[in-house]
């Protein structure tokens, strides 16, 4: 009906809507609606970051007292319910950094800040730098089942290359037993679990002596998940080695090895689609725990998806290759059970793996 209103309001824990109603014959109701939003005095109910500020042209955040100059995004999440990652890459005096920017499920056991800070020691994990906790999603009780999402802010470092931007087949390899190494020290010292292995979060540390003012700009189509510059190596460093190092602690979990299950938030995400191990897409919410053997299975997806996406180092992707018209097709569509089914069958099946490059 033409006639008839409904509010519907978004945020990263989901949607919530109103009834609707007439707007002839409720007028009063549909005039503090409107009044509502026009002469709204907190811009933050609106959507805006008031956090952000410009001066002269630059863009600045203040975190945890110390101010940073902001460029332009490395990634934004493309979806409205969930994290809502946003990354920048940012500057105080001569250092790099990137900021991240999440709607954290709260009921998370342990927050991003709280992993990286027990992880301290481990070669190969990003340094945690100040962090800021900011409001809840939406200030309403409603069902247990609705996720309850807090804004956080978190400052890292070092800022990185994205995987796909390796030099060469000598520079991915040593990249992938870095990361491999990480994730066995995090496990066996730390008792860590990442829980969401992905491409996107496989990442290259430029070398010690290496800066931005060192290194060309990044391509603008270029982005990941976090701390993602997309920056070559300088000839100048080239003779140092870039090493390997694993992001996004926002699924981990620190294992307790008394408990027969571990403890998750109500989120139902738990890992990337393409990269999740089969018994996870499968079993799902009935898998006990999340084993450190899982995440090591999801790397060898990252391998696998690496050589078939692209075409060689650089980030340069195969032209003639379309992932939703291969042998995989079904790890990136579908239900999860289907995509594990699926991923059985080429991986699990030797005549099928033996085809895995036919298209």
């Amino acid at each position: 009906m033409a006639h008839a209103l409904q509010l519907y309001i978004f945020d990263r824990a989901g949607l919530v809507t109103s009834s609707s109603f007439d707007i002839h014959k409720e007028p009063k109701r549909f005039i503090h609606v409107i009044t509502a939003l026009v002469f709204a005095d907190d811009p933050t109910l609106l959507g805006y970051d008031t956090s952000i500020v410009e001066r002269n042209g630059s863009r600045f955040i203040t975190v945890d007292g110390t101010e940073y100059q902001i460029g332009d995004p490395l990634f934004i999440s493309d979806v409205i319910r969930g994290r809502g990652t946003v990354c920048w890459h940012a500057r105080h005096g001569n250092e790099d950094f990137v900021i991240k920017d999440t709607w954290a499920d709260n009921s998370r056991e342990h927050s991003v800040a709280e992993i990286l800070h027990r992880a301290a020691g481990i070669e190969g994990v990003p340094k945690r730098m100040p962090s800021f906790r900011f409001t809840k999603a939406r200030d309403v009780e409603l069902l247990d089942t609705i996720e309850t999402r807090i804004h956080r802010r978190l400052v890292i470092t070092p800022l990185c290359s994205s995987l796909p931007n390796f030099a060469n087949r000598r520079e991915l390899l040593p990249i992938f037993i870095d990361v491999v190494t990480a994730h066995r020290d995090l496990c066996e010292n730390k008792r860590i679990v990442h829980r969401d292995i992905s491409v996107n979060n496989f990442m290259i540390m430029p070398p010690p002596t290496a800066s931005l003012t060192d290194q060309p700009q990044p391509p603008t189509d270029v982005a990941a998940p976090a701390a993602d510059a997309s920056q070559a190596v300088a000839p100048s460093v080239a003779s140092a080695p870039r090493r390997g190092i694993i992001i996004d602690f926002d699924y981990a979990l620190i294992m307790d090895p008394n408990a027969s299950t571990h403890k998750v938030a109500i989120g139902h995400r738990t890992g990337t689609l393409p990269f999740m191990a089969i018994d996870v897409l499968i079993h799902g919410g009935k898998l006990p725990k999340h084993e450190p053997r899982h995440d090591l299975e999801s790397m060898l997806y990252v391998l696998i998806w690496i050589c078939l996406h692209y075409a060689g180092p650089g980030d340069v992707e195969r032209h003639n290759f379309d992932i939703t018209n291969s042998k995989i097709a079904n790890w990136v569509q579908g239900d999860y059970q289907s995509c594990g089914h699926a991923k059985y069958y080429v991986v699990g099946e030797p005549e099928s793996s033996r085809h895995l490059h036919s298209r």
